[in-house]
């Protein structure tokens, strides 16, 4: 799903791309996006989270090596 919403967001941006656009590119229902998220804005909110994620993820292996 989060592939599908950050699809949609890149093609239609954040503000034209709707639950029910992200649902139907991840195949899924609008009500199972329900389940997990109130709305578009938690599910950038935790795209947003996991990409930070491995970013800071990447960063620590990198530090690691230099050390």
């Amino acid at each position: 799903m989060f592939r599908a919403a950050v699809k949609e967001f890149a093609e239609k941006g954040f503000y034209k791309a709707g639950i029910r656009d992200i649902a139907k590119n991840a195949k899924i229902r609008d009500s199972q996006v329900y389940c997990f998220f109130k709305n578009k804005e938690e599910i950038l909110a935790e795209i947003v989270r996991r990409a930070w994620e491995d970013i800071l993820k990447r960063v620590k292996k990198e530090l690691i090596g230099i050390t």
